[in-house]
């Protein structure tokens, strides 16, 4: 048999070889120094040394008091008090925090509303804010002294309505004034009419056309509320803003009368009160007017006024009435 040829053996692929590591990158050699040249010194003079000292280092300023804000002090009676204040202005349980003396049922009472003082709570009521053009009524179980501090507030163009009757009106200053300012201040001054009237808790004047504000009140005072009658509704416009051409504290202020005649008999308190009466009188003895003495009210015989007489020349004639 011919021998057949043994098979070629099939060529095995070589395995790849393995990967070479990667050398790291050389590291950048360093630049060059600059080549650049150094600036030149500046050709500007130097600025000739000052003559002035050398300004002190920046401090934060201390805070001051606002020259604004003010302090005013009220008397408070112990039973009625007719007041007004131009701090009066924002929620009454903040401006009467002060009056520490309040105690359980005492009231304040505007025109309309009025609050009650209850212990451990304050102020309640339907009276919730104080303004400065109002007057209010406080009946206290004690008196004493409250000083009220805060900003004024500016009257200038300020407004308030006076009703055809009454109206509880504050003295918006710090300052005391004529009588005289309100008729400066209404919109409409040739509407006042005979017998409409401004009083405070014990004195008052009324109105005689061509005449002016004719009695015993003759001046608005810081710290009290007063009542004006009018017999037609009018508007004030800036009351208070300018009040006055003298400081308080250089008006002679005139006491208040004793309300003591004959002391054994005769005691009024009027803040043991709230409403008051105007009554001008003549007392006539004997067909002539009678010149001197006093006069007293009574009723179911508590005694409720007494007054001296006063000389007065008026348009009506001079006469010595009792007011």
């Amino acid at each position: 048999p011919t021998p057949q040829p043994s098979p070629a053996p099939t060529p095995q692929p070589s395995p790849p070889p393995p990967p070479l590591p990667v050398p790291p990158p050389p590291p950048l050699p360093a630049p060059p120094p600059s080549s650049l040249p150094s600036p030149p010194p500046s050709a500007l003079p130097s600025p000739p040394p000052s003559s002035s000292p050398a300004p002190a280092p920046l401090l934060s300023p201390s805070p001051t008091p606002s020259s604004s804000t003010v302090t005013h002090t009220i008397s408070f009676n112990a039973g009625w008090t007719w007041t007004s204040s131009p701090l009066f202005n924002g929620p009454i349980n903040s401006i009467l925090e002060d009056l520490d003396f309040a105690s359980n049922n005492d009231q304040i009472k505007g025109q309309l509303l009025f609050t009650t003082y209850i212990p451990g709570f304050g102020w309640f009521g339907v009276l919730n804010n104080l303004e400065p053009n109002a007057g209010y009524r406080a009946r206290l179980s004690y008196g004493g002294d409250v000083s009220f501090d805060g900003t004024l507030a500016d009257q200038q163009g300020t407004s308030i309505s006076l009703y055809a009757g009454w109206t509880w009106l504050g003295w918006p200053s710090l300052t005391a004034a004529s009588v005289d300012s309100l008729t400066h201040a209404l919109v409409d001054s040739t509407t006042l009419e005979g017998n409409d009237r401004i009083k405070s808790q014990t004195q008052f004047t009324s109105y005689i056309p061509g005449w002016g504000w004719f009695g015993d009140l003759d001046q608005f005072e810081p710290g009290k509320g007063y009542m004006v009658k009018l017999e037609s509704a009018n508007t004030l416009v800036s009351f208070g803003a300018t009040p006055a051409r003298r400081k308080l504290d250089d008006i002679l202020f005139e006491s208040q009368p004793t309300h003591v005649v004959n002391a054994d008999q005769w005691q009024l308190t009027p803040s043991a009160f709230e409403h008051s009466m105007c009554v001008v009188a003549v007392v006539v003895v004997n067909g002539s007017v009678a010149e001197d003495g006093h006069v007293a009210a009574f009723i179911d015989g508590q005694l409720r006024g007494v007054a001296r007489p006063s000389s007065y020349t008026a348009p009506i004639g001079s006469y010595k009435g009792y007011k």
